[in-house]
């Protein structure tokens, strides 16, 4: 699932994903977010009417996940983190070096204007003084 890129190529020509369209049992669906979300609360209705204490995994795990589960047992039992975080390496990326590359790209621009500029003058000049 990890590395699912939804089949770009179908999804992009309004069809649906291959896992979703071979499944048999249904247990693969594929759509908007909000409808996935309705769908699943419906099968954790269905679910609860047999007993079952079912639940949404991904619906407010980190603002909500793309890939949604409903787990009819506790999600230790499928090897999910219970609250997964964001990697501090991440919130470095994101929040100071990336900044810093858009802020050297920015100084290499000013710096390219400056030697034009600079050149230009040269240029001027000389053309002046001949």
């Amino acid at each position: 699932m990890d590395k699912c890129l939804f089949c770009i190529d179908r999804v992009t020509n309004e069809l649906e994903p291959a896992c979703v369209k071979t499944c048999l049992s249904g247990a693969l669906a594929f759509g908007e977010r909000d409808e996935m979300v309705n769908a699943a609360d419906e099968r954790i209705n269905k679910l609860g009417e047999r007993g079952v204490e079912a639940q949404l995994y991904g619906r407010n795990e980190l603002d909500g996940l793309h890939v949604m589960y409903v787990l009819a047992h506790p999600v230790e039992d499928y090897k999910l983190p219970a609250k997964p975080e964001v990697s501090p390496s991440v919130t470095l990326w994101q929040d100071i070096l990336q900044p810093m590359g858009y802020a050297a790209v920015g100084l290499v621009a000013v710096g390219l204007a400056m030697n034009y500029m600079v050149a230009r003058v040269r240029m001027v000049k000389e053309k002046e003084g001949k």
